[in-house]
């Protein structure tokens, strides 16, 4: 038993120490230097997991993500080992715990998200009809931003201070905004606001952008709607037979030794381990694939 813990022991720091190293520099030979672009978003959100971690508002940066996955596989891995005294199953729960913090880190960048989404599409909605009373859009998004729900209402706050600062431009803010967090309606918003349109009033404008940005949110709820039931039903196949095999060890530890007594019940737990990891993978996929990220879709 000593061993095997020692063993499990020895494969997550190789896991932790593997996935927070440096990836090894590549090299390529070119006859120049490349022309220098403009990059599609700040120097530090230049992946989807950046702009989750900054959404996220997570102390550090995103490069804590593997040493993270790689503590979480080796607790999990441990505490399998002393509840099993399986080898083999301690190992599979401890490299499927290495998807389970960036899971759970996506759907809660979602959340907050689909919360900043609904928040902007309130505070243009206000906006429309504010913007004829203030006279100018930097006055009425001051009167706005403090009144916006969160977490629009602090990434809006750090605009304004850097506007009153003399550093950006209220409505550049907006946009740079818009483009961390890959929001097509924001960033048309802050094209609206900033460019003086005198073939075609900005009133005019802002009802286009919110009727298309109406429709999209109601799409969105109903598609969120029923992919809610299927993403319910999956964690409730996944929980209950977990669950049942915990219970079981609680009442009766003896249990455990009925898998342990042979290798073919050693095989068959591995195997039913196997196929139930397979289909929350499954399930997990084809719920991405129905709803795809921003995040991905703004990243470069």
């Amino acid at each position: 038993m000593t061993a095997a813990v020692a063993l499990v022991a020895a494969l997550a720091g190789l896991a932790a120490w593997w996935l927070s190293a440096p990836a090894p520099a590549r090299f390529r030979f070119v006859a120049g230097p490349p022309p220098a672009t403009e990059p599609a978003a700040a120097p530090e959100l230049r992946t989807a997991w950046d702009r989750r971690w900054w959404v996220l508002d997570l102390p550090g940066s995103a490069r804590w993500l593997r040493p993270l996955q790689a503590g979480t596989a080796g607790a999990l891995g441990v505490l399998a080992l002393a509840v099993t005294h399986l080898v083999l199953v301690a190992g599979v729960l401890g490299v499927a715990a290495l998807w389970l913090p960036p899971i759970l880190l996506d759907g809660w960048a979602r959340a907050r998200w689909r919360a900043a989404d609904r928040a902007a599409y309130a505070l243009a909605n206000t906006l429309r009809y504010t913007l004829a009373l203030a006279g100018h859009p930097r006055v009425a998004l001051m009167r706005l931003a403090p009144e916006a729900d969160p977490p629009l209402r602090g990434w809006l706050a750090e605009a304004l201070a850097r506007d009153r600062l003399g550093r950006e431009p209220l409505e550049q803010g907006l946009a740079r905004l818009a483009d961390r967090l890959g929001h097509a309606e924001l960033r048309l918003l802050a094209d609206i606001l900033a460019t003086d349109r005198a073939a075609r009033p900005a009133d005019d404008l802002l009802a286009d952008l919110l009727a298309a940005w109406g429709g999209r949110l109601a799409e969105d709820e109903q598609r969120l709607g029923q992919l809610a039931s299927g993403q319910l039903l999956g964690w409730l196949f996944t929980a209950a037979p977990i669950g049942a095999w915990l219970a079981g060890w609680v009442l009766d530890p003896t249990t455990m030794a009925v898998f342990r007594a042979s290798a073919l019940g050693q095989g068959l737990a591995l195997a039913g381990l196997g196929v139930l990891l397979a289909g929350l993978a499954v399930a997990q996929h084809t719920l991405r694939q129905a709803d795809p990220a921003q995040f991905e879709e703004a990243a470069p």
